[in-house]
C-alpha cells in the first residue's frame, strides 16, 4: 500500500509539473496551440512523454488553458440580507 502511496504521489507531482511546462509554453509562444508551429510547447511535450506517458487529455487541457480556450467565466454578485438587529 506504501509503495502504491508513494507512486500516486509521483506521477500527480509530475502531471503538475509537466502540466504547468506545457501550459507556459503555449502561451508564450504566441497563443499557438500547434507543436508544429512551437518549438518550446513541442520540446515540453516530448519531456511530459519521455519522463512519463502524460494522458492525451491532460496535454489537450494544458495547451487549451495556456492559449486561453479554456477560461471560466467569473462573475461578481453580492448578497443582501436582512437581519433582527442593524449592524453598526
Amino acid at each position: 500500500m506504501a509503495t502504491k502511496t508513494a507512486n500516486d504521489a509521483k506521477k500527480g507531482k509530475n502531471i503538475l509539473k509537466y502540466g504547468r511546462l506545457i501550459t507556459i509554453a503555449s502561451r508564450i509562444g504566441g497563443g499557438s496551440g500547434d507543436p508544429c508551429n512551437n518549438a518550446k510547447l513541442k520540446t515540453a511535450i516530448e519531456q511530459a512523454k519521455k519522463v512519463w506517458n502524460m494522458p492525451k487529455r491532460i496535454l489537450k487541457g494544458a495547451i487549451k488553458k495556456g492559449t486561453g480556450e479554456w477560461r471560466r467565466n467569473l462573475e461578481e454578485f453580492s448578497y443582501e440580507g436582512f437581519g433582527r438587529e442593524e449592524l453598526p
